[in-house]
């Protein structure tokens, strides 16, 4: 179960970014219209995201626990 706390914690560490985080398809904090999705594939990746480090981010995403999304722009 993801904690209130978890979902702020997150929320506050993408505030004014044009990202999205979701765990599988639902969506948890950001704007559904951002350019970059954050899709988490398990719920303890989530705590990687509330305090994000390059390196933890890298480790979620070369083990397959973190997708990153990106909106395609044509012009």
């Amino acid at each position: 179960m993801i904690t209130a706390l978890l979902k702020s914690r997150i929320a506050s560490s993408i505030a004014g970014l044009p990202i999205a985080v979701s765990l599988n398809d639902s969506l948890l904090a950001g704007h559904p219209q951002a350019k970059v999705e954050l899709r988490a594939h398990k719920a303890s990746t989530l705590a990687t995201l509330a305090k994000p480090t390059l390196g933890s981010l890298a480790r979620a995403y070369v083990e397959g626990d973190l997708d990153i999304i990106a909106q395609r722009q044509i012009s």
